[in-house]
């Protein structure tokens, strides 16, 4: 799939990219250039060739609407709807979609209840489902007055140009706004629709969250309506699926863990981070084998376990550290042995972790330390999908998803002989890169506050704050641990800190001694102190010093502006208006 951007109306990426709310007198000349251009290719005054301000599905669709269909453009918005004996059989047909989605639109519908927006479910054929409102009443006059009801049928043919009937026909993502809708009733409407198919990769339904307001919708409104069209998706595949070798819940070893994490658990804030949870909630939904490469206590096994519980939260999660087995026990660690098969050997035998993972995910960590001979049996029942116990001739099926970790340059690896090339490419289906610490910006000190709460509360104290220069300390550290690392020097923080805060010194040496003026030149604390010029000290104006300071807090914490407002000790509104005020341009 491509980037979400590619979904995005330009009306709206205009919005996002000049961080602003509301409709400026650009976006309104260029609703009106889309308006008229619809108006000329329709009659024919453009040719089809000539498009250029809109993407061209959004203009062959006009002219189907047009030309084959025959919608009137003033008065479309009455679409037909199934009596109710036809919409009782509907419903009845899509019985595992509407399960299926159920729980997500229960989640959406808090958000519904909170903005101008409503929440559309709707089948292949366009016959809406499920609608919630929100409590606005825009939202429910423009429900109201566009008949947005279940058992009404939507699709161009009989409303023309809109977003969730341009999924219906590209099965893909679709963000239409303003204009670019080809009925006039619509025009001030703003809509993000996604595509749901089933186990056979069929079309099974379309998830629409659509605005009486333009401005209303954002990029974040098509990431989540995919998110969620994708988690439904997930969740009807998983019910159509047929786990004929499952293993019963009793026979699986009790070596097998628990996978205790989900995607939404996982804190961060950075545009690293974020576009690394987002691509692996894409990878999760799709039966490909992934590898997720960090550094050390990044935690790769956290997204594992979220993988996991998005793509086959009902089966088992099996974790081993390659690193962490004896070499001699690996093979049986893994393959499983047959009664006797070798001295020591339990009598009964032994299934490994391949086999307990059966029906769920395997995930090996450490990847890079498996031993070369056994990379060519994991190969094997990778292709295969069966495996054989140590001293066992039996192939036993097993249905498994695998995950595979890392800290090691695997291709470099391979390229040493120490990996086989074979198996890195299929275990590297999907990789997913962690970022380190020291690259996330604001996310530690994020991620430093919900540790403080989390030891304070089980220490029964009260729970601490940061001071400024504790905060600069930790955004300049450099983390070789990450995240590991950071929840011990916050647990050993939270233990030393005196009278309800945590100065730099309540922190492990190693840190403290890593940020003092010795070690690092480079560690001066966020002050608005005199900027030299030309090796002359000049005295700057308070503009001139603000502006240096907010530039300097934005660059430190990755353009996280809550950590970079506590850091200037202003208020986020106050802040973005100072952003605008000097100019300052927030990179992405």
């Amino acid at each position: 799939m491509l980037s979400i951007d590619n979904y995005l109306s330009p009306i709206i990426r205009n919005i996002d990219s000049s961080l602003r709310f509301e409709l400026d007198e650009a976006d309104i000349v260029y609703i009106d250039k889309v308006r008229q251009l619809k108006l000329d290719l329709i009659n024919n005054r453009v040719k089809l060739k000539d498009v250029d301000i809109v993407r061209l599905d959004i203009a062959e669709s006009w002219l189907r609407s047009f030309q084959e269909y025959h919608v009137d453009m003033q008065d479309c918005s009455k679409a037909p709807a199934l009596n109710q004996k036809a919409f009782s059989k509907r419903v009845s047909e899509k019985e595992k979609l509407l399960k299926a989605a159920e729980p997500y639109i229960e989640q959406l519908e808090s958000i519904a209840a909170n903005t101008h927006c409503f929440i559309m479910l709707t089948d292949e054929q366009g016959v809406i489902l499920r609608v919630v409102e929100g409590d606005f009443q825009e939202a429910k006059n423009t429900n109201t007055q566009l008949q947005l009801l279940p058992g009404g049928v939507w699709t161009e043919a009989t409303v023309g140009t809109c977003s969730h009937a341009l999924s219906i026909l590209l099965q893909c993502p679709t963000q239409v706004c303003g204009s670019e809708h080809y009925c006039e009733s619509f025009s001030h409407s703003s809509c993000s629709s996604a595509p749901i198919f089933n186990a056979n990769g069929g079309l099974e339904g379309v998830l629409s969250i659509a605005s009486p307001y333009i401005q209303r919708q954002s990029s974040h409104s098509l990431g989540l309506v995919v998110s969620t069209a994708w988690a439904i998706q997930n969740e009807i595949q998983l019910l159509g699926k047929n786990r004929l070798y499952a293993i019963p819940a009793q026979e699986r070893s009790p070596n097998h863990s628990e996978a205790q994490f989900k995607f939404k658990e996982i804190l961060g804030e950075s545009a690293a981070m974020l576009t690394t949870i987002d691509n692996a909630r894409k990878f999760a939904r799709i039966e490909a084998n992934i590898l997720i490469q960090g550094e050390s206590g990044t935690g790769k096994e956290v997204f594992a376990q979220s993988i996991h519980n998005e793509s086959r939260p009902r089966g088992p999660f099996v974790a081993e550290n390659c690193a962490a087995i004896p070499r001699t026990l690996i093979e049986s660690e893994l393959f499983g042995y047959e009664g006797g098969s070798f001295t020591g050997a339990e009598r009964q035998g032994r299934i490994g972790k391949i086999e307990q993972a059966n029906g769920g995910t395997l995930f090996l960590d450490e990847i890079g330390d498996m031993p070369l001979e056994l990379q060519a049996v994991l190969l094997r029942v990778i292709e295969e999908k069966k495996v054989k116990r140590v001293g066992g001739n039996r192939s036993i099926p097993v249905d498994f998803r695998l995950i595979t970790a890392t800290n090691k340059d695997l291709l470099k690896l391979t390229r040493n002989n120490q990996f086989r090339e074979d198996l890195y490419y299929r275990i590297a289906t999907f990789k997913i890169c962690i970022p380190p610490l020291r690259e996330r910006g604001g996310d530690i000190l994020h991620l430093a506050e919900h540790y403080i709460k989390l030891y304070a509360q089980k220490q029964k104290i009260r729970v601490p704050s940061l001071s400024k220069t504790a905060k600069y300390m930790l955004l300049k550290y450099d983390w070789p641990g990450n995240v590991r690392q950071l929840q011990n020097a916050v647990l050993y923080a939270v233990t030393m800190a005196k009278n309800g805060q945590i100065r730099p010194e309540d922190f492990p040496s190693e840190i403290v001694l890593e940020n003092t003026q010795a070690n690092n030149p480079k560690a001066q604390p966020l002050t608005l102190g005199k900027v030299n010029d030309c090796g002359k000290d000049k005295i700057t104006s308070i503009n001139e010093l603000e502006k240096v300071a907010i530039e300097r807090a934005l660059q430190q914490t990755n353009n996280n502006i809550r950590i970079a407002s506590e850091l200037l000790g202003m208020s986020k509104s106050t802040l973005y208006r100072k952003i605008k005020e000097y100019d300052l341009f927030l990179k992405n």
